[in-house]
């Protein structure tokens, strides 16, 4: 492992099912200091996940997110919540994606999508894809418990 450079660095704690209080420490690192950082995690509500295209593939194998198709959109109603999150072409690195989560922000870029701060409930899951049928699920939300879901396989249109 190799030892971080001296220097101004933010730290923050990412934790399925649960946000980080604070959500981020400012943190400077010199050469002989020894640092401490305290965060409180406190159980939230999330669902996340990926799109897929439906296409032939080796049993067991796990889809590729660059088979993904256009995704314009991904709404989530439930539990007096609806939020409608427009899909970015373009990835937005890891450190801005990394930056939205531990911020406690929604997004979608390109196929994967995040809900968080959700309250308990049953939620519908609609995607809108160009080219596809239009996706619609229904998910449990339980605050503290997030499990990823299986990649959602569109289907193209007729």
């Amino acid at each position: 492992m190799t030892a971080l450079p001296p220097g101004r660095y933010e730290a923050g704690v990412l934790a399925v099912g649960h946000v980080a209080e604070p959500r981020r420490q400012s943190v400077t690192l010199g050469a002989q200091e020894t640092t401490t950082l305290a965060f409180r995690l406190r159980a939230q509500g999330q669902l996340g996940g990926y799109v897929v295209q439906a296409q032939a593939r080796p049993a067991g194998s796990h889809p590729a997110l660059n088979a993904a198709p256009e995704v314009r959109s991904v709404s989530l109603r439930g539990a007096g919540v609806q939020r409608v999150l427009q899909a970015e072409a373009a990835d937005p690195g890891a450190a801005s994606a990394l930056r939205r989560l531990l911020d406690g922000r929604d997004h979608a870029w390109g196929p994967v999508f995040s809900f968080v701060d959700l309250p308990e409930g049953e939620y519908e899951l609609e995607i809108v894809a160009r080219g596809h049928a239009t996706h619609r699920s229904r998910h449990a939300v339980v605050p503290g418990f997030a499990a990823p879901l299986a990649p959602i396989t569109l289907q193209p249109l007729r």
